[in-house]
């Protein structure tokens, strides 16, 4: 066998190892082409991705915004009237009927006779019902238009 081995020139052998070596790079290559390809589409996916969650970022970013100056206005309009209503610069009068009239006085008005005022502290509760109520609406618009653009992907 060694005897067949030493017939064969040495540069058939170098030949012989140049094929084996083309042939593995050449599979070597097709492999790392796929798991190239493999990877470009994954960094495709990844970069859909983030491109989504800054979307969905800034979306919500600006429904917070919308919300929180919305909420900064009404307070603003708020704020006088109830601090108005609080220190009694503001009086607030209620509509009510007395089951017992007296005779009313010539003087008086038919409206002033229907009318009775609520001492500040009640009022400024009543008051501070209806902005928390007011409130309230507002928070539950905000979730709406989250659930809306940002659950729903549907734009306003």
């Amino acid at each position: 066998m060694t005897a067949i081995l030493k017939l064969i020139p040495l540069w058939l052998w170098a030949a012989l190892g140049a094929l084996l070596a083309i042939g593995y790079l050449s599979w070597r290559l097709d492999d790392v082409k796929a798991d190239r390809d493999a990877q470009a589409v994954q960094v495709g996916q990844l970069t859909a991705a983030a491109e989504s969650r800054k979307k969905t970022q800034k979306l919500l970013l600006d429904l917070d915004t919308q919300h929180t100056q919305e909420q900064a206005k009404a307070d603003a309009q708020t704020k006088p009237m109830l601090t108005a209503v609080a220190t009694g610069a503001q009086r607030v009068y209620i509509k009510a009927s007395c089951p017992v009239r007296t005779t009313a006085s010539p003087a008086s008005k038919p409206d002033a006779d229907s009318r009775a005022e609520l001492d500040p502290a009640t009022a400024e509760r009543i008051l501070h019902t209806g902005v928390d109520g007011d409130n309230a609406i507002r928070q539950l618009t905000a979730l709406q238009r989250y659930v809306k653009t940002v659950c729903l992907g549907q734009a306003e």
